[in-house]
């Protein structure tokens, strides 16, 4: 951290720096759009999706304010050009939906069962666990040039809670097993699955008992799972979007070479030997050159000139105080 202690020279030079360096604002577009089949939720799920769909709407918004250089507008659609943006993130919930998943239990004493429940040789007995599956999908846009910088597609699902104790058997292999009490209460919300989602209709038709999960619980687990999805984008968002910073201060020459100073640093994402264009501020848009970082610390970061634009070279032109310097893409911030 040698070079940092330059700083202070700067400052004595050039006047005092701004105490909290910030890089450049950016504005987002965010669009959303909901592809979910109502019909294939259970009632209860149904009525809350769409509050699912805003507790997914504030963790995306919440996920561009962390990363610290953007404001965000909603947008209707992707080609709304009501309100002018940078860049647009576009986000699609294909899947949010209630299913079952199988899981095979093995016995060592298969003579304590009765008829309902194992395998013919009853080793074996194969149940059916209430399960959350969702699909969240993202890309990037740049509107300017209708060109997509980044898409992905991110699927998830965990097992519901269940009460051990509560489960229906297979109706279909034994007709009148269950307690009648508990077929009313949830044989319909099973039926309704089983004819809105092919995968589900097999896992329960194989199985020998379907257990059953709480409301409440279906409800928490995709609000968890969900939001998870929208929280795990935030490190791609940030190597795909660019980070934009100014030189502060222009510091002596090393082996022939020119050193600026930043105003961002490790925590906008700044780490050593990232690169970074230079170009000159609005309305000039003037490339200069390229810079590569050094040394960095929280909020600054020193750099070297790496390559002049032949043009300015030759004018006798350098690196200035207020260029702007760009990154399109960084390494992936895993402690976001």
């Amino acid at each position: 951290m040698q070079h940092l202690v330059l700083i202070g020279l700067i400052i004595g030079l050039f006047g005092s720096q701004p105490t909290n360096a910030q890089p450049h604002i950016y504005t987002i577009g965010l669009v959303f759009t909901d592809r979910v089949a109502l019909e294939m939720l259970p009632v209860h799920l149904a009525e809350q999706h769409p509050r699912l769909l805003q507790d997914i709407d504030e963790t995306i918004a919440a996920t561009f304010m962390a990363l610290g250089r953007f404001r965000t507008v909603r947008l209707q659609r992707i080609d709304d050009a009501h309100n002018p943006v940078d860049y647009i993130a576009h986000f699609t919930l294909n899947k949010a939906y209630k299913t079952y998943h199988n899981q095979v239990i093995y016995y060592a004493d298969a003579g304590r069962f009765d008829d309902y429940g194992p395998s013919d040789d009853r080793t074996y007995e194969v149940i059916s666990l209430p399960a959350i599956v969702g699909q969240l999908e993202v890309k990037l846009v740049d509107p300017r040039h209708d060109h997509i910088l980044w898409s992905d597609l991110r699927d998830s699902s965990a097992v519901i809670p269940y009460d051990k104790h509560l489960y229906l058997y297979n109706t279909w292999k034994y007709p009148g097993a269950s307690h009648p009490g508990l077929t009313r209460a949830f044989l319909a919300d099973l039926l309704r699955l089983q004819m809105a989602n092919p995968a589900t209709e097999r896992a329960l038709s194989v199985a020998e008992r379907w257990f059953i999960s709480k409301p409440s619980s279906d409800l928490a687990v995709a609000k968890g799972l969900l939001k998870g999805l929208a929280d795990k984008l935030a490190p791609d968002l940030d190597a795909h979007l660019p980070l934009e910073g100014r030189i502060a201060a222009l510091l002596s020459a090393q082996k022939g070479k020119p050193h600026v100073q930043l105003n961002i640093g490790t925590r906008h994402g700044l780490v050593k030997r990232m690169r970074f264009e230079v170009w000159r501020p609005r309305p000039s848009q003037q490339k200069v050159g390229q810079i590569e970082v050094i040394d960095v610390d929280s909020t600054t970061a020193i750099a070297r000139l790496r390559k002049l634009d032949k043009k300015l070279k030759k004018r006798g032109g350098s690196l200035q105080i207020q260029d702007r310097v760009i990154s399109p893409k960084r390494p992936l911030r895993r402690s976001l």
